[in-house]
């Protein structure tokens, strides 16, 4: 959901530098460290709505307390962190935006628009939706082994919780359906296909002139593909090698306090295998033990081990690359702003646990 947002939201960065005039970079940390804090502190995402459960947390009381380092974090990772980069000259990159006026005849309707762009975020956050209430279906592999298909895991979720088998049935194809829409790359298809229709049909283009857009479109990113795809077969190679294993076998005989040993444990696997959801689902199940055993607030350690997965960002996160790729900037000025955010956003998040924890 993380990249997918990414995706949809860089070109109304673009959009709007353009249109104020003010640097791409000084606008683009703030929307960067936004989303880095939804990532981190706030279900419905999965990687806090996934330890929620396993931490077993209240899903309301850990958006609540999420929202408190919310304020904080976005004013020092996004607004103040953007200010030490105000003067850098990024622009994107040749072919990605092009700055075009606009008769008010030609333009889309404002509704319609904004639509058309929350259209991936809007199908994702259906299937998150859907995951809190009716909870996460076990692996492909783990539902072969059980011997059933994932219309029977959800079928038996709703008979269990009193529905009929005929209206179990109906519900279940129903999750499937939002499911199968709100998969990463069917709802950004159906971004592509709403803003075919709705920024080109629509507004009297022919196919022909459409076609060349995409065109151009794809020629634009496509090295910017390739790079994402090599930090992410990178990370690939650190999970299969089981690095994850090797670094919670040591953290279980570290004895510290548990929302910074929570923090720590999730930012070495960070560290390590570069997913920030990986390194947060990683961590939960090795912290459990831990959590049950100190009486710590469950609702705390899903905002520690979520705050540690965003540390020490580097050439294995996916992230860094998308960053550095669509905002033009050298590998130098990426750490110095997208790793550097990261880590503002992280240390803020544990700052809060351990202030909460001191008067929860």
């Amino acid at each position: 959901m993380y990249n997918a947002s990414f995706l949809v939201l860089i070109p109304f960065i673009y959009t709007l530098s353009s249109t104020t005039k003010l640097p791409l970079i000084y606008l683009g940390i703030p929307l960067s460290a936004t989303l880095s804090i939804a990532h981190a502190y706030l279900p419905p995402h999965p990687a806090p709505t996934y330890v929620s459960l396993i931490y077993c947390a209240n899903i309301n009381s850990v958006l609540l307390i999420g929202l408190i380092p919310v304020i904080p974090a976005c004013l020092i990772a996004g607004i103040l962190h953007s200010k030490f980069f105000k003067n850098l000259n990024a622009k994107p990159p040749i072919g990605l935006h092009e700055a075009k006026h606009f008769e008010k005849s030609e333009l889309p309707g404002l509704c319609i628009s904004i639509f058309t762009m929350l259209t991936p975020v809007l199908l994702m956050l259906a299937g998150a939706i859907v995951d809190l209430f009716c909870g996460i279906p076990p692996l492909k592999a783990e539902l072969i082994k059980q011997g059933i298909s994932l219309t029977d895991f959800y079928i038996k979720q709703f008979t269990a919780n009193g529905y009929s088998v005929c209206t179990a049935s109906f519900m279940a194809k129903l999750v499937l359906v939002i499911k199968f829409f709100s998969d990463v790359n069917i709802a950004l298809m159906m971004a592509v296909l709403l803003g075919i229709y709705n920024l080109g049909i629509r507004q009297g283009k022919k196919i022909s002139e459409i076609v060349k857009l995409l065109n151009k479109s794809v020629n634009a990113i496509a090295m910017i593909i390739l790079i994402i795809s090599a930090g992410g077969g990178f990370s690939q190679i650190l999970r299969d090698r089981q690095v994850s294993t090797y670094i919670a076998e040591i953290a279980k005989y570290i004895n510290f306090n548990p929302l910074i040993l929570s923090f720590s444990v999730a930012a070495i696997m960070r560290l390590a295998i570069g997913s920030a959801t990986v390194a947060t689902m990683t961590a939960a199940p090795i912290m459990l033990p831990v959590a049950i055993q100190t009486g710590t607030s469950p609702e705390l350690m899903v905002l520690a081990t979520g705050s540690g997965s965003l540390m020490f960002s580097h050439f294995n996160d996916v992230g860094l690359w998308m960053f550095k790729e669509y905002y033009n900037v050298s590998v130098r000025q990426t750490f110095a702003i997208w790793t550097v955010m990261e880590c503002l956003v992280a240390f803020v998040g544990l700052t809060m646990a351990i202030l909460l924890d001191m008067f929860m």
